[in-house]
């Protein structure tokens, strides 16, 4: 498989002092989005326009009305300190 590794964004952090269950939805939500598109989204999940889909352990999770039909999931939530790291 070839890759351009000019056009590949990687990342590690390193005790976070977030929940891993948010930060596994933080990633799915973003990748394979482009970086201007990735930090419009996560700038207005902050905010609270638009909740971040929830896919695994959104046990609790209530159904958001302003979470895009592309994601195919009803519930989501707004993790603040997952989206910050």
């Amino acid at each position: 498989m070839n890759v351009d590794e000019a056009r590949i964004g990687k990342a590690v952090k390193r005790n976070v002092a977030a929940s891993l269950r948010d930060l596994y939805n933080v990633c799915k939500a973003i990748r394979g989005m482009k970086v201007t598109e990735a930090e419009r989204f996560l700038t207005d999940a902050l905010e609270g326009k638009q909740a971040l889909p929830f896919w695994k352990h959104q046990r609790g999770a209530a159904h958001r009305s302003n979470i895009s039909p592309k994601w195919k999931v009803k519930s989501g939530r707004y993790p603040k300190k997952a989206i910050k790291y």
